[in-house]
């Protein structure tokens, strides 16, 4: 009987350990899984600014430069439109002649301009009783070159040249010439004689981006007379296209361009 009652009470004693090491090991997990993760409780290191010197920069800024320098451009950038404004109104500015001109220019690898322009050229112009009339179409071919071609900006500095050609009629009329040696006056009468001319020129300009597609810009040029034949009566006074018949004239026009979608 007593030693019944020795086993019950030890395997109840032996019970009761058992439990309380099982809560203890339930216990012991769920501490750990509320305790913060290494990574956590790891401090961070303040990020150190790196001071560039005076040669870094320089190199850095020789690194851009060449990395935009390597832009490549496709063969064909665009066709351009133009119209000169300057032509238009500059009979209101006191001119003895009027020109009107379009333009059309193709953008090659960005920095070779091909230039076909074609105008009308007119003059109705008296003085001292002679009246001299002209007015005839006129064309220029050329090239222009644009000066930093490495950037997409569309404005730009350029130089170029251009060579013209009109082929027109001139008329001159007044009440005649007088004689300073047998006296007396001599008629003068020049109708619709024909000729061709023809003359180079050196131009330099600037293009400005306006908006989207639309630019303008100024040309500046000097032109120089080729050829310009004249009558046994009398040589033109006026050229369509070049001005005023002489070996050297200056020129400028002011135009607005349309670069066409494509």
């Amino acid at each position: 009987m007593l030693g019944k009652l020795k086993q019950k009470i030890y395997g109840s004693i032996m019970w009761r350990n058992s439990l309380l090491m099982i809560m203890m090991f339930f216990i012991i997990l769920t501490m750990k899984a509320q305790a913060p993760a290494p990574s956590q409780t790891k401090s961070h290191t303040p990020h150190k600014v790196k001071v560039m010197t005076q040669q870094e920069r320089l190199a850095q800024r020789k690194a851009e430069s060449a990395k935009k320098d390597t832009l490549k451009f496709s063969l064909f950038n665009g066709v351009y439109i133009g119209a000169d404004l300057y032509g238009i109104g500059n009979h209101f500015l006191g001119s003895h002649y009027d020109a009107y001109e379009v333009s059309a220019d193709v953008n090659l690898k960005n920095r070779f301009f091909p230039v076909f322009e074609l105008g009308y050229g007119k003059t109705d112009y008296t003085k001292n009783g002679s009246t001299y009339t002209a007015s005839a179409p006129y064309f220029r071919i050329g090239m222009n070159y644009k000066i930093k071609h490495k950037t997409k900006s569309e404005s730009h500095l350029f130089v170029g040249f251009r060579y013209g050609m009109s082929k027109f009629n001139y008329s001159l009329k007044t009440a005649g010439l007088t004689d300073g040696i047998w006296g007396g006056t001599v008629p003068l009468k020049i109708d619709n004689a024909s000729t061709t001319a023809m003359w180079y020129e050196l131009v330099c300009g600037i293009r400005v981006h306006v908006y989207k597609n639309l630019m303008m810009g100024w040309t500046v040029r000097y032109c120089t007379r080729i050829k310009a034949n004249g009558t046994s009566e009398g040589d033109p006074w006026y050229i369509p296209g070049f001005g005023q018949n002489r070996n050297n004239n200056y020129g400028f026009t002011y135009s607005i361009y349309y670069k066409l979608p494509y």
